[in-house]
C-alpha cells in the first residue's frame, strides 16, 4: 500500500513537472490543506459547546442585563424584607422586654403586697395604733394608692410615735406657760397634773382665743387699775406705819439722852445702859416700804395710767414690770413667812447695849442675861422708869412765859 501510494504521488509529481506546476507549492498546499482538516476536526469537536454556548448565550448572557437588573431588584426588596424583619423583631423585643419588666414589677408588687398582708396581720393588728384607728381602718373603702402596705403601717407608726412626741411637748409647753400663774390666776390660765388630752386642748383653744380676741387688752386694763389700786393702798398704810414709828424714835431718842445723863457711878454695878432703834429685818415690811417708795417716786406715770399703751416709753414699762415684780415679791414673801399682817411692832427692833462691871451685852434685844437676876431685875426697872419719865414729860402741857 505505501509502495502503491508512493508510485501515485511519484507520478503526480511527474504530471506536474509535464505541465509545469510547482510541486514544491503544491506540498506547500497540501500540507497547509492538512493543517485545516486537523483544525476542522479540531473545530468540529467543540461544535457541540459552541452551540451550547451560543444557546446560553440567546438565553442567559443576551439577557444578562434584564437578570442583573431584577437582581438589583430582588436584592433591594430582600434588603427591604430583612430590614422590616429587623424591625419587627426590634419591636417585637422591645415589646417583649416591656412584658418582662412588667410581669416582674406584677410579681415585685405581688411579692411586697402579701408581705404587708402578713406584716399588717401579724404585727400591725397586734399594735395599740391598730387598736386606736380599727373602726376607721375597718371602714375605710379601698382606694388605689402608691404606698404599700407595710409603708402604710410603718408610716402609722412614725405618725403616732410623733404625735406622742409633739403631745408630749405640747403638754410640757402647756404645763410651763400654765405654771407661770397662780390657780387662783386672774386669766383663769389653769390645767390639772391629771388632765385628760380634751383638756389640753380645750386650753389651747382657749388661749388662742385669748390672743385673737385681743383680751390681753381688757386684762391689762383691769390689772392696771388693781395695781393702782393696792399699791396707793399699801402706800397710805405704809406712810401710817411710819408716822408712827417716827413718834416711837422720837421717845427712844429721848429715852437715849436720858441713860447719857443718868449717873449709874453710885449703883457700882450698872456702867452704862444704852438704847437704840434699828429697822426691822422683816422681809413683808421691807417690801412694803419699797412699794410706798416705788409708789412716792412715781406718781406721775400712776397718774397717766399704769400699763397705758399711749404711755409705753420704755421707762414706763419698766415702771410697770417693777410694780409687778415688787407685788409679787410681796405675794411670795407673804407666803413664806405666813404673816397676814404687819404690826407696828414689825416695823423696827429696839436693841440695848448694856456695861454691868466687866460685862459688856453688845447690841441685844435681851436684857434677861446681863448678870444676875437681881440686875436683870434693876436694869429693866430703870428702864421702865425712864421710859415713863419720858412719857410723863411728853405729855406735860407746855407753859409758854408771858
Amino acid at each position: 500500500m505505501k509502495r502503491k501510494k508512493h508510485q501515485l504521488s511519484a507520478e503526480k509529481e511527474t504530471n506536474f513537472k509535464a505541465k509545469g506546476v510547482d510541486s514544491k507549492e503544491i506540498k506547500k498546499i497540501d500540507a497547509r490543506i492538512k493543517e485545516l482538516q486537523e483544525a476542522l476536526k479540531e473545530i468540529d469537536q467543540y461544535s457541540q459547546i459552541v452551540s451550547d454556548y451560543l444557546k446560553d448565550k440567546r438565553e442567559i448572557f443576551d439577557k444578562l442585563p434584564d437578570l442583573i437588573q431584577k437582581k438589583e431588584e430582588y436584592v433591594k426588596s430582600a434588603n427591604d424584607l430583612t430590614a422590616e424583619i429587623e424591625e419587627i423583631a426590634r419591636k417585637f423585643n422591645i415589646k417583649r422586654m416591656e412584658l418582662n419588666k412588667q410581669k416582674r414589677a406584677f410579681e415585685e408588687e405581688l411579692i411586697e403586697f402579701n408581705n404587708g398582708i402578713n406584716y399588717f396581720t401579724k404585727n400591725f393588728r397586734e399594735t395599740p395604733v391598730f387598736n386606736k384607728y380599727a373602726d376607721i381602718i375597718e371602714r375605710a373603702e379601698p382606694k388605689k394608692t402608691n404606698y404599700s402596705v407595710m409603708d402604710l403601717c410603718t408610716q402609722l407608726l412614725k405618725n403616732d410615735s410623733h404625735f406622742n412626741e409633739e403631745y408630749t411637748a405640747f403638754q410640757r409647753y402647756v404645763n410651763e406657760f400654765a405654771g407661770k400663774f397662780r390657780l387662783e390666776n386672774h386669766f383663769n390660765f389653769i390645767i390639772r397634773n391629771d388632765a385628760t388630752q380634751g383638756e389640753y386642748e380645750r386650753f389651747a383653744q382657749n388661749l388662742r382665743s385669748f390672743i385673737n380676741e385681743a383680751k390681753i387688752e381688757l386684762s391689762i386694763a383691769e390689772t392696771a387699775t388693781q395695781i393702782g389700786l393696792v399699791t396707793d393702798s399699801i402706800a397710805t398704810k405704809v406712810r401710817e406705819l411710819s408716822g408712827q414709828k417716827d413718834k416711837i424714835q422720837h421717845i427712844i431718842t429721848l429715852i437715849a439722852e436720858d441713860f447719857k445723863k443718868a449717873e449709874f457711878e453710885e449703883s457700882k454695878l450698872i456702867e452704862f445702859i444704852k438704847i437704840r432703834l434699828e429697822d426691822s429685818d422683816n422681809k413683808v415690811y421691807k417690801l412694803l416700804k419699797r412699794i410706798q417708795e416705788f409708789r412716792e417716786e412715781n406718781g406721775l406715770v400712776y397718774n397717766e395710767g399704769l400699763f397705758n399703751t399711749d404711755f409705753a416709753t420704755h421707762k414706763n414699762r419698766e415702771i410697770s414690770t417693777r410694780a409687778v415684780k415688787l407685788l409679787d415679791q410681796l405675794r411670795t414673801a407673804i407666803k413664806e413667812q405666813e404673816q397676814e399682817e404687819i404690826r407696828l411692832q414689825d416695823l423696827f427692833e429696839l436693841k440695848f447695849n448694856i456695861k454691868e462691871g466687866l460685862n459688856e451685852t453688845g447690841w441685844t434685844h435681851k436684857i434677861d442675861s446681863i448678870g444676875s437676876t437681881g440686875t436683870d431685875i434693876l436694869v429693866k426697872a430703870i428702864i421702865y422708869i425712864t421710859l415713863l419719865h419720858v412719857f410723863i414729860k411728853e405729855s406735860s402741857p407746855v407753859v409758854v412765859p408771858l
